[in-house]
């Protein structure tokens, strides 16, 4: 997951959110203040199981590396036989 993506990210999540309230301040029209909130509420769900998706593929990337680095060092050992 790279650094740029998540600050993008968050500033998208900023952006969204302040424009939720802007369309509140004008009760008069409060359908489109409730489908603004539930837009940030929808892309703000997205967000977060995207980020939460990227950090499983990392983590399994991660314990997967260290198998392979394990399974490659066990190989290398002599074996040791009774005569």
């Amino acid at each position: 997951m790279s650094k740029n993506w998540f600050e993008d990210y968050q500033q998208q999540w900023l952006d969204t959110w302040k424009n939720s309230f802007d369309s509140i301040k004008d009760l008069s029209n409060t359908s489109e203040a409730m489908t603004k909130a539930l837009d940030f509420q929808q892309e703000t769900v997205n967000g977060t199981l995207k980020i939460q998706q990227e950090a499983l593929e990392t983590i399994a990337t991660v314990q997967k590396q260290w198998w392979d680095s394990y399974f490659d060092w066990a190989k290398q050992i002599p074996l040791v036989t009774n005569k």
